[in-house]
Protein backbone atom coordinates (compact mmCIF):
# COMPACT_ATOMS: atom_id res chain seq x y z
CA UNK A 1 0.00 0.00 0.00
CA UNK A 2 2.92 2.06 0.66
CA UNK A 3 3.67 1.99 -2.86
CA UNK A 4 0.37 3.11 -4.24
CA UNK A 5 -0.48 6.72 -5.05
CA UNK A 6 -3.35 7.35 -2.14
CA UNK A 7 -6.06 9.94 -3.87
CA UNK A 8 -8.65 10.44 -1.44
CA UNK A 9 -9.91 8.90 1.58
CA UNK A 10 -13.69 7.70 3.59
CA UNK A 11 -15.26 6.16 5.88
CA UNK A 12 -16.69 4.26 3.56
CA UNK A 13 -16.17 3.47 -0.13
CA UNK A 14 -18.99 2.44 -2.22
CA UNK A 15 -18.42 0.08 -5.48
CA UNK A 16 -21.45 0.75 -8.00
CA UNK A 17 -23.34 3.00 -9.46
CA UNK A 18 -26.31 1.70 -9.55
CA UNK A 19 -29.48 1.78 -7.02
CA UNK A 20 -28.26 -0.46 -4.63
CA UNK A 21 -24.91 1.42 -4.48
CA UNK A 22 -26.25 5.13 -4.62
CA UNK A 23 -28.97 3.88 -1.99
CA UNK A 24 -26.76 2.53 -0.06
CA UNK A 25 -24.68 6.22 0.06
CA UNK A 26 -27.31 8.16 0.47
CA UNK A 27 -28.62 6.32 3.89
CA UNK A 28 -25.09 5.82 4.95
CA UNK A 29 -24.56 9.63 4.52
CA UNK A 30 -27.72 10.23 6.05
CA UNK A 31 -25.86 8.58 9.11
CA UNK A 32 -23.05 10.91 9.15
CA UNK A 33 -20.83 8.97 7.20
CA UNK A 34 -18.18 10.54 4.80
CA UNK A 35 -18.54 7.84 1.65
CA UNK A 36 -17.08 8.12 -1.82
CA UNK A 37 -18.68 6.38 -4.53
CA UNK A 38 -16.59 5.00 -7.40
CA UNK A 39 -18.62 3.97 -10.85
CA UNK A 40 -16.81 2.39 -13.44
CA UNK A 41 -19.33 3.98 -15.75
CA UNK A 42 -21.92 6.57 -15.18
CA UNK A 43 -24.56 6.70 -12.85
CA UNK A 44 -27.34 3.95 -13.54
CA UNK A 45 -25.46 2.69 -16.59
CA UNK A 46 -25.64 -0.88 -15.97
CA UNK A 47 -28.36 -2.91 -14.89
CA UNK A 48 -30.26 -0.28 -12.75
CA UNK A 49 -30.50 2.10 -16.13
CA UNK A 50 -31.43 -0.97 -18.22
CA UNK A 51 -34.18 -2.94 -16.60
CA UNK A 52 -37.94 -2.36 -17.10
CA UNK A 53 -38.75 -0.15 -14.33
CA UNK A 54 -41.45 -2.39 -12.83
CA UNK A 55 -41.34 -2.09 -8.83
CA UNK A 56 -42.97 -5.58 -7.68
CA UNK A 57 -43.73 -6.43 -4.19
CA UNK A 58 -44.03 -10.70 -4.82
CA UNK A 59 -42.50 -11.73 -8.01
CA UNK A 60 -41.32 -15.48 -9.06
CA UNK A 61 -42.51 -18.53 -7.52
CA UNK A 62 -40.84 -18.87 -4.52
CA UNK A 63 -43.59 -21.19 -2.46
CA UNK A 64 -41.38 -21.01 0.62
CA UNK A 65 -43.59 -18.97 3.65
CA UNK A 66 -41.02 -17.85 5.19
CA UNK A 67 -38.90 -16.51 2.10
CA UNK A 68 -42.39 -14.85 1.21
CA UNK A 69 -42.94 -13.28 4.62
CA UNK A 70 -39.14 -12.05 4.51
CA UNK A 71 -39.52 -10.45 1.08
CA UNK A 72 -43.06 -9.24 1.59
CA UNK A 73 -41.27 -7.50 4.67
CA UNK A 74 -38.77 -5.91 2.62
CA UNK A 75 -40.71 -5.06 -0.44
CA UNK A 76 -43.47 -3.30 1.29
CA UNK A 77 -41.15 -0.87 3.34
CA UNK A 78 -39.27 -0.13 0.49
CA UNK A 79 -42.74 1.00 -1.30
CA UNK A 80 -42.94 3.38 2.01
CA UNK A 81 -39.50 4.83 1.72
CA UNK A 82 -40.25 5.84 -2.11
CA UNK A 83 -42.96 7.08 -1.36
CA UNK A 84 -41.52 9.10 1.36
CA UNK A 85 -38.72 9.89 -0.49
CA UNK A 86 -40.54 11.19 -3.60
CA UNK A 87 -43.10 12.98 -1.15
CA UNK A 88 -40.64 14.69 0.73
CA UNK A 89 -36.57 14.62 -0.12
CA UNK A 90 -37.04 14.41 -3.97
CA UNK A 91 -36.16 17.00 -5.87
CA UNK A 92 -36.20 14.72 -9.04
CA UNK A 93 -39.71 13.48 -10.01
CA UNK A 94 -38.98 9.53 -10.75
CA UNK A 95 -42.45 9.01 -11.48
CA UNK A 96 -43.03 6.31 -8.71
CA UNK A 97 -47.08 5.30 -9.85
CA UNK A 98 -48.70 2.45 -7.75
CA UNK A 99 -50.78 1.88 -11.09
CA UNK A 100 -50.66 -2.28 -10.84
CA UNK A 101 -49.72 -5.53 -12.12
CA UNK A 102 -50.31 -8.95 -13.34
CA UNK A 103 -48.67 -12.43 -13.00
CA UNK A 104 -49.76 -14.06 -15.44
CA UNK A 105 -49.91 -18.08 -16.05
CA UNK A 106 -49.70 -19.35 -19.65
CA UNK A 107 -49.74 -22.87 -18.54
CA UNK A 108 -51.94 -24.98 -15.92
CA UNK A 109 -49.23 -26.30 -14.19
CA UNK A 110 -47.96 -22.48 -13.92
CA UNK A 111 -51.87 -21.13 -12.38
CA UNK A 112 -51.55 -24.05 -9.77
CA UNK A 113 -48.46 -22.42 -8.65
CA UNK A 114 -49.72 -18.73 -8.70
CA UNK A 115 -52.50 -20.29 -6.37
CA UNK A 116 -50.45 -21.68 -3.70
CA UNK A 117 -48.46 -18.66 -3.82
CA UNK A 118 -51.75 -16.58 -3.59
CA UNK A 119 -52.42 -18.48 -0.28
CA UNK A 120 -49.31 -18.29 0.81
CA UNK A 121 -49.28 -14.47 0.54
CA UNK A 122 -52.49 -14.61 2.19
CA UNK A 123 -51.91 -16.65 5.01
CA UNK A 124 -48.54 -14.13 5.91
CA UNK A 125 -51.25 -11.20 5.94
CA UNK A 126 -51.33 -10.09 2.23
CA UNK A 127 -54.57 -8.46 2.32
CA UNK A 128 -54.22 -7.06 -0.89
CA UNK A 129 -53.61 -9.77 -3.24
CA UNK A 130 -56.11 -10.87 -6.09
CA UNK A 131 -56.57 -14.17 -7.56
CA UNK A 132 -57.83 -14.00 -11.33
CA UNK A 133 -59.36 -16.81 -13.01
CA UNK A 134 -59.83 -17.38 -16.64
CA UNK A 135 -62.59 -15.29 -17.02
CA UNK A 136 -61.32 -12.27 -14.97
CA UNK A 137 -58.10 -12.13 -16.48
CA UNK A 138 -59.83 -11.47 -19.72
CA UNK A 139 -61.38 -8.93 -18.80
CA UNK A 140 -58.62 -7.00 -17.68
CA UNK A 141 -56.56 -7.29 -19.98
CA UNK A 142 -59.05 -8.06 -23.48
CA UNK A 143 -56.06 -8.03 -25.65
CA UNK A 144 -54.64 -10.91 -24.12
CA UNK A 145 -54.53 -14.20 -26.32
CA UNK A 146 -56.85 -16.34 -25.11
CA UNK A 147 -55.46 -19.68 -25.77
CA UNK A 148 -52.31 -18.15 -22.84
CA UNK A 149 -54.72 -16.86 -20.60
CA UNK A 150 -55.23 -19.06 -17.85
CA UNK A 151 -54.99 -16.62 -14.80
CA UNK A 152 -53.47 -14.10 -12.78
CA UNK A 153 -52.64 -12.78 -9.84
CA UNK A 154 -52.89 -8.90 -9.07
CA UNK A 155 -51.38 -7.06 -7.08
CA UNK A 156 -52.85 -3.37 -6.95
CA UNK A 157 -50.15 -1.75 -5.21
CA UNK A 158 -47.25 -2.33 -7.24
CA UNK A 159 -45.94 -0.05 -9.91
CA UNK A 160 -43.68 1.55 -12.17
CA UNK A 161 -41.26 3.95 -12.17
CA UNK A 162 -37.99 5.59 -14.20
CA UNK A 163 -35.15 3.93 -12.73
CA UNK A 164 -32.65 6.28 -14.08
CA UNK A 165 -34.35 9.44 -12.53
CA UNK A 166 -34.68 7.27 -9.57
CA UNK A 167 -31.24 6.74 -8.98
CA UNK A 168 -30.14 10.71 -9.87
CA UNK A 169 -32.82 11.89 -7.29
CA UNK A 170 -30.92 9.74 -4.70
CA UNK A 171 -27.47 10.50 -5.76
CA UNK A 172 -28.80 14.68 -6.44
CA UNK A 173 -30.32 14.43 -2.15
CA UNK A 174 -26.71 12.07 -1.23
CA UNK A 175 -24.67 14.70 -2.39
CA UNK A 176 -26.23 17.92 -1.80
CA UNK A 177 -26.98 16.93 1.32
CA UNK A 178 -25.21 14.41 3.05
CA UNK A 179 -21.88 15.43 1.23
CA UNK A 180 -21.29 12.08 -0.35
CA UNK A 181 -18.71 12.20 -3.23
CA UNK A 182 -19.36 10.59 -6.54
CA UNK A 183 -16.92 9.30 -8.67
CA UNK A 184 -17.88 8.05 -11.99
CA UNK A 185 -15.65 6.50 -14.84
CA UNK A 186 -13.48 5.63 -12.21
CA UNK A 187 -13.40 1.66 -12.29
CA UNK A 188 -12.23 -0.10 -8.90
CA UNK A 189 -8.85 -2.44 -9.96
CA UNK A 190 -8.93 -4.08 -6.66
CA UNK A 191 -10.60 -4.44 -3.36
CA UNK A 192 -7.23 -3.69 -0.67
CA UNK A 193 -7.06 -5.45 2.34
CA UNK A 194 -4.52 -6.73 4.92
CA UNK A 195 -4.13 -9.69 7.29
CA UNK A 196 -7.87 -9.83 6.46
CA UNK A 197 -9.17 -6.21 6.73
CA UNK A 198 -10.07 -3.45 4.56
CA UNK A 199 -7.73 -1.00 4.08
CA UNK A 200 -9.67 0.68 0.50
CA UNK A 201 -9.62 0.35 -3.14
CA UNK A 202 -7.61 0.26 -6.00
CA UNK A 203 -8.78 2.40 -8.57
CA UNK A 204 -7.36 3.46 -11.99
CA UNK A 205 -6.42 6.67 -10.58
CA UNK A 206 -5.05 5.56 -7.36
CA UNK A 207 -5.70 4.33 -3.59
CA UNK A 208 -8.48 5.48 -1.59
CA UNK A 209 -8.58 4.41 2.07
CA UNK A 210 -11.13 3.36 3.72
CA UNK A 211 -12.56 1.60 7.10
CA UNK A 212 -15.52 -0.37 5.06
CA UNK A 213 -15.98 -0.82 1.59
CA UNK A 214 -19.61 -1.91 0.24
CA UNK A 215 -19.57 -4.10 -2.98
CA UNK A 216 -22.89 -3.07 -4.80
CA UNK A 217 -21.67 -4.58 -8.61
CA UNK A 218 -23.94 -6.51 -9.12
CA UNK A 219 -23.40 -9.46 -12.19
CA UNK A 220 -19.72 -7.80 -12.00
CA UNK A 221 -19.56 -8.89 -7.74
CA UNK A 222 -17.83 -11.79 -8.85
CA UNK A 223 -15.05 -10.10 -10.49
CA UNK A 224 -13.99 -8.30 -6.88
CA UNK A 225 -14.55 -10.85 -4.55
CA UNK A 226 -14.28 -14.87 -4.69
CA UNK A 227 -16.67 -14.97 -1.90
CA UNK A 228 -19.28 -14.08 -4.93
CA UNK A 229 -18.76 -16.61 -7.44
CA UNK A 230 -21.53 -18.12 -6.82
CA UNK A 231 -23.89 -15.03 -8.36
CA UNK A 232 -24.35 -15.80 -12.24
CA UNK A 233 -24.86 -13.28 -14.42
CA UNK A 234 -27.44 -12.64 -17.47
CA UNK A 235 -28.05 -10.94 -20.22
CA UNK A 236 -31.45 -9.55 -20.55
CA UNK A 237 -33.16 -7.75 -23.60
CA UNK A 238 -35.73 -5.13 -23.82
CA UNK A 239 -37.54 -2.65 -26.50
CA UNK A 240 -40.16 0.16 -26.69
CA UNK A 241 -42.95 0.48 -29.27
CA UNK A 242 -44.29 3.15 -31.09
CA UNK A 243 -47.21 4.56 -28.88
CA UNK A 244 -50.28 2.27 -28.39
CA UNK A 245 -53.99 2.64 -28.44
CA UNK A 246 -55.83 1.07 -26.82
CA UNK A 247 -53.47 0.07 -24.67
CA UNK A 248 -53.45 -3.55 -23.48
CA UNK A 249 -53.90 -3.41 -19.61
CA UNK A 250 -51.74 -3.36 -16.58
CA UNK A 251 -48.60 -4.04 -16.50
CA UNK A 252 -47.05 -8.07 -16.78
CA UNK A 253 -44.92 -10.36 -16.03
CA UNK A 254 -45.47 -14.30 -17.78
CA UNK A 255 -44.07 -17.12 -18.75
CA UNK A 256 -43.54 -17.81 -22.64
CA UNK A 257 -42.19 -20.48 -24.06
CA UNK A 258 -40.28 -21.29 -21.55
CA UNK A 259 -38.73 -17.70 -21.22
CA UNK A 260 -39.78 -14.80 -18.65
CA UNK A 261 -40.85 -11.75 -20.27
CA UNK A 262 -42.56 -8.61 -18.91
CA UNK A 263 -44.01 -4.85 -20.39
CA UNK A 264 -45.55 -2.24 -19.40
CA UNK A 265 -46.63 1.12 -20.42
CA UNK A 266 -45.33 4.08 -20.39
CA UNK A 267 -47.32 6.92 -18.00
CA UNK A 268 -47.29 9.47 -21.12
CA UNK A 269 -46.76 8.40 -24.07
CA UNK A 270 -48.07 5.26 -24.38
CA UNK A 271 -45.07 3.77 -25.86
CA UNK A 272 -44.72 -0.08 -24.25
CA UNK A 273 -41.31 -1.21 -22.74
CA UNK A 274 -41.23 -4.79 -23.10
CA UNK A 275 -38.09 -7.59 -22.44
CA UNK A 276 -37.06 -10.72 -21.81
CA UNK A 277 -33.93 -12.85 -21.71
CA UNK A 278 -30.78 -12.69 -24.51
CA UNK A 279 -28.56 -15.21 -24.76
CA UNK A 280 -24.68 -14.64 -23.90
CA UNK A 281 -23.16 -12.87 -26.97
CA UNK A 282 -21.68 -15.99 -29.03
CA UNK A 283 -18.43 -14.41 -30.04
CA UNK A 284 -17.01 -13.94 -26.75
CA UNK A 285 -18.59 -16.82 -25.35
CA UNK A 286 -16.12 -18.81 -27.37
CA UNK A 287 -13.17 -16.93 -25.95
CA UNK A 288 -14.49 -17.07 -22.25
CA UNK A 289 -17.11 -19.05 -20.38
CA UNK A 290 -18.32 -15.92 -18.71
CA UNK A 291 -17.29 -12.62 -20.86
CA UNK A 292 -20.27 -12.78 -23.02
CA UNK A 293 -22.55 -12.28 -20.47
CA UNK A 294 -21.43 -9.51 -19.98
CA UNK A 295 -21.78 -7.77 -23.62
CA UNK A 296 -24.57 -4.99 -23.62
CA UNK A 297 -24.95 -5.15 -27.43
CA UNK A 298 -27.83 -5.85 -29.27
CA UNK A 299 -28.47 -8.95 -31.24
CA UNK A 300 -31.04 -9.43 -34.21
CA UNK A 301 -32.05 -13.63 -32.61
CA UNK A 302 -32.45 -11.59 -29.03
CA UNK A 303 -35.09 -8.95 -31.19
CA UNK A 304 -36.95 -11.29 -32.98
CA UNK A 305 -37.38 -13.63 -30.08
CA UNK A 306 -38.09 -11.11 -27.28
CA UNK A 307 -40.77 -9.41 -30.20
CA UNK A 308 -42.30 -12.79 -29.99
CA UNK A 309 -43.04 -13.20 -27.24
CA UNK A 310 -45.30 -10.01 -27.59
CA UNK A 311 -47.14 -11.27 -31.07
CA UNK A 312 -48.13 -14.48 -28.91
CA UNK A 313 -49.47 -12.67 -25.77
CA UNK A 314 -51.04 -9.98 -27.93
CA UNK A 315 -51.70 -11.29 -31.32
CA UNK A 316 -53.27 -7.55 -32.40
CA UNK A 317 -49.70 -6.21 -31.94
CA UNK A 318 -48.10 -8.26 -33.96
CA UNK A 319 -47.33 -5.80 -36.44
CA UNK A 320 -46.29 -3.13 -33.95
CA UNK A 321 -42.95 -0.85 -34.67
CA UNK A 322 -40.13 -1.46 -32.13
CA UNK A 323 -38.46 1.93 -31.72
CA UNK A 324 -35.22 1.09 -29.34
CA UNK A 325 -33.49 -1.73 -28.13
CA UNK A 326 -31.38 -2.48 -25.60
CA UNK A 327 -29.39 -4.97 -23.02
CA UNK A 328 -28.32 -5.45 -19.82
CA UNK A 329 -26.53 -8.04 -17.14
CA UNK A 330 -28.51 -8.83 -13.96
CA UNK A 331 -27.62 -11.37 -11.73
CA UNK A 332 -28.64 -14.45 -9.66
CA UNK A 333 -27.48 -16.72 -7.04
CA UNK A 334 -28.10 -20.61 -6.68
CA UNK A 335 -30.89 -20.05 -4.70
CA UNK A 336 -32.77 -16.83 -6.02
CA UNK A 337 -31.61 -14.38 -2.70
CA UNK A 338 -29.58 -11.66 -2.89
CA UNK A 339 -26.39 -11.70 -1.29
CA UNK A 340 -26.16 -9.00 1.73
CA UNK A 341 -24.27 -8.19 4.97
CA UNK A 342 -20.54 -8.56 6.33
CA UNK A 343 -18.18 -10.77 4.17
CA UNK A 344 -17.17 -13.70 6.29
CA UNK A 345 -13.16 -13.61 4.64
CA UNK A 346 -12.70 -9.47 4.86
CA UNK A 347 -13.30 -7.71 7.80
CA UNK A 348 -15.02 -4.31 6.61
CA UNK A 349 -16.06 -5.45 3.18
CA UNK A 350 -20.04 -5.53 3.18
CA UNK A 351 -21.73 -7.20 0.01
CA UNK A 352 -25.20 -5.94 -1.45
CA UNK A 353 -25.40 -7.81 -5.04
CA UNK A 354 -27.29 -10.43 -6.98
CA UNK A 355 -30.38 -8.88 -7.69
CA UNK A 356 -32.08 -10.94 -10.72
CA UNK A 357 -35.41 -8.72 -10.16
CA UNK A 358 -33.36 -5.23 -11.08
CA UNK A 359 -33.55 -2.21 -9.28
CA UNK A 360 -36.71 -2.86 -7.87
CA UNK A 361 -35.65 -3.02 -3.74
CA UNK A 362 -32.69 -0.72 -4.15
CA UNK A 363 -33.82 2.24 -1.54
CA UNK A 364 -34.79 -0.54 1.42
CA UNK A 365 -31.37 -2.50 0.85
CA UNK A 366 -29.50 0.40 0.81
CA UNK A 367 -30.78 1.31 4.15
CA UNK A 368 -30.17 -1.83 5.39
CA UNK A 369 -26.35 -1.70 4.10
CA UNK A 370 -26.11 1.61 5.95
CA UNK A 371 -28.04 -0.30 8.94
CA UNK A 372 -25.26 -2.77 9.29
CA UNK A 373 -22.17 -0.75 9.14
CA UNK A 374 -23.48 2.81 10.93
CA UNK A 375 -25.77 0.72 13.75
CA UNK A 376 -24.60 -3.08 13.56
CA UNK A 377 -28.09 -3.91 13.25
CA UNK A 378 -30.87 -4.08 10.79
CA UNK A 379 -34.65 -3.21 10.74
CA UNK A 380 -35.49 -6.88 9.15
CA UNK A 381 -33.55 -9.96 9.22
CA UNK A 382 -30.83 -10.61 7.14
CA UNK A 383 -29.69 -13.86 8.02
CA UNK A 384 -30.84 -15.33 4.77
CA UNK A 385 -29.31 -13.34 2.58
CA UNK A 386 -25.52 -14.08 4.45
CA UNK A 387 -23.01 -13.76 1.61
CA UNK A 388 -21.10 -16.74 2.89
CA UNK A 389 -23.75 -19.42 2.52
CA UNK A 390 -22.16 -21.15 -1.04
CA UNK A 391 -18.90 -21.33 0.87
CA UNK A 392 -17.87 -25.18 0.03
CA UNK A 393 -20.57 -25.51 -2.17
CA UNK A 394 -20.21 -26.31 -6.16
CA UNK A 395 -22.58 -24.32 -8.01
CA UNK A 396 -24.08 -26.55 -10.94
CA UNK A 397 -26.92 -24.72 -11.90
CA UNK A 398 -28.10 -24.48 -15.32
CA UNK A 399 -27.28 -22.29 -18.01
CA UNK A 400 -26.30 -18.77 -16.87
CA UNK A 401 -28.53 -17.12 -20.05
CA UNK A 402 -31.57 -19.52 -19.83
CA UNK A 403 -33.68 -17.22 -17.45
CA UNK A 404 -36.60 -19.28 -17.81
CA UNK A 405 -34.37 -22.18 -16.59
CA UNK A 406 -32.47 -20.44 -13.54
CA UNK A 407 -36.06 -18.59 -12.43
CA UNK A 408 -37.28 -22.50 -11.97
CA UNK A 409 -33.69 -23.48 -9.97
CA UNK A 410 -33.89 -20.75 -8.26
CA UNK A 411 -37.27 -20.70 -7.18
CA UNK A 412 -38.06 -24.23 -6.84
CA UNK A 413 -34.13 -25.87 -6.14
CA UNK A 414 -32.75 -24.08 -3.05
CA UNK A 415 -29.88 -25.13 -2.16
CA UNK A 416 -30.00 -26.87 1.39
CA UNK A 417 -27.82 -23.96 3.01
CA UNK A 418 -29.13 -24.87 6.64
CA UNK A 419 -29.80 -21.24 7.28
CA UNK A 420 -32.72 -20.46 10.04
CA UNK A 421 -34.10 -17.24 9.84
CA UNK A 422 -34.65 -15.20 13.16
CA UNK A 423 -38.24 -13.70 12.58
CA UNK A 424 -38.57 -11.62 16.06
CA UNK A 425 -39.51 -8.73 13.93
CA UNK A 426 -43.04 -10.13 12.17
CA UNK A 427 -44.54 -9.24 15.38
CA UNK A 428 -44.25 -5.80 15.36
CA UNK A 429 -45.42 -5.04 11.94
CA UNK A 430 -48.85 -4.00 11.30
CA UNK A 431 -49.65 -5.79 8.40
CA UNK A 432 -52.45 -3.72 7.62
CA UNK A 433 -50.79 -0.03 6.47
CA UNK A 434 -47.98 -1.94 4.30
CA UNK A 435 -50.76 -3.41 2.26
CA UNK A 436 -52.69 0.12 1.52
CA UNK A 437 -53.23 1.16 -2.10
CA UNK A 438 -52.07 4.56 -2.26
CA UNK A 439 -52.66 6.54 -6.33
CA UNK A 440 -52.20 9.74 -6.65
CA UNK A 441 -55.05 11.85 -7.57
CA UNK A 442 -55.65 12.09 -10.82
CA UNK A 443 -53.45 9.42 -12.56
CA UNK A 444 -55.00 6.80 -15.28
CA UNK A 445 -54.36 3.31 -13.59
CA UNK A 446 -53.93 1.87 -17.26
CA UNK A 447 -50.51 3.88 -18.06
CA UNK A 448 -47.29 3.00 -17.33
CA UNK A 449 -44.17 5.98 -16.89
CA UNK A 450 -42.62 7.15 -19.85
CA UNK A 451 -39.39 5.37 -20.97
CA UNK A 452 -38.23 8.35 -23.05
CA UNK A 453 -37.43 10.43 -20.20
CA UNK A 454 -34.77 7.57 -19.12
CA UNK A 455 -33.67 6.92 -22.63
CA UNK A 456 -33.45 11.15 -23.28
CA UNK A 457 -35.91 12.97 -25.37
CA UNK A 458 -38.34 12.13 -27.95
CA UNK A 459 -37.26 9.70 -30.70
CA UNK A 460 -37.11 11.84 -33.82
CA UNK A 461 -36.84 9.42 -36.13
CA UNK A 462 -40.12 8.29 -34.91
CA UNK A 463 -41.77 11.58 -34.91
CA UNK A 464 -40.71 11.87 -38.85
CA UNK A 465 -42.02 8.62 -39.53
CA UNK A 466 -38.50 6.81 -40.03
CA UNK A 467 -39.03 4.14 -37.42
CA UNK A 468 -37.56 1.01 -38.13
CA UNK A 469 -40.60 -2.34 -38.62
CA UNK A 470 -39.72 -4.89 -37.17
CA UNK A 471 -41.64 -8.09 -39.12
Amino acid sequence: MESMKKIDAADVVVIGGGIMGVASAYFLGKKGKSVILCEARNLASGATGRCGGMVSHCHGRDLCIEHTMLRLMYTYENTRILRDFQAHEAKIDFEYRQIGSLDIATTEDDYEAIKRLYKIQKNVGDKEIILLDKKDLLECMPTLNPSLAIGARLRPSDGNLAPYKMTHAFAQIAQDKYHVKFMPFTPVRKIVEQDGVVKGVLTNNGFISSQWVVNATNAWARLLSPECDAVMPMRAFACVTEPIFPTPGYPWEAMVNGDYTYGSFQMHSQNLSFGGPARPDSLYSRKDNFAGYYQERIELDDLKRCSGYLAELFPSLKNTKIIRTWSGVMALAPDGAPLVGHSETTEGLVHCVSFYGGMANGAVFGRTVAEIIADDKTTFPISLFNPGRFKGIQYKGPEPWDLGLAYEYACNERLATGIKINYDHVAKINLDKPFEKIVAPGINLWNGWDWRSRIGGVDESFLKGEAVVCE
